[in-house]
């Protein structure tokens, strides 16, 4: 699937960076929840899923958020107009 622009989407392709990106998450969130806006193709839910139980990921690309259904994570759309 490719980025879109318009989203100003960019996609973590580098495995080593993504797993240090995501340990440096887990470690620095010890006792807060997780927030992942934006999680993309899951690069680095992947790596966060299962191991924090307070881990939410919300994106606006519906495109998106079906891959990662599909790939069983359970992730809800975010309006545009909800904001955070």
């Amino acid at each position: 699937m490719r980025a879109k622009k318009a989203l100003g989407q960019h996609f973590l392709i580098n495995e080593t960076l993504t797993q240090g990106i995501a340990q440096s998450a887990l470690d620095a969130a010890k006792d807060y929840p997780i927030l992942e806006v934006g999680p993309g193709q899951g690069a680095l839910t992947q790596y966060i899923v299962g191991k924090k139980p307070a881990f939410k990921a919300v994106d606006l690309d519906e495109d998106m958020i079906d891959l990662l259904k599909k790939e069983g994570y359970k992730l809800k759309p975010l309006s545009q107009s909800t904001g955070l």
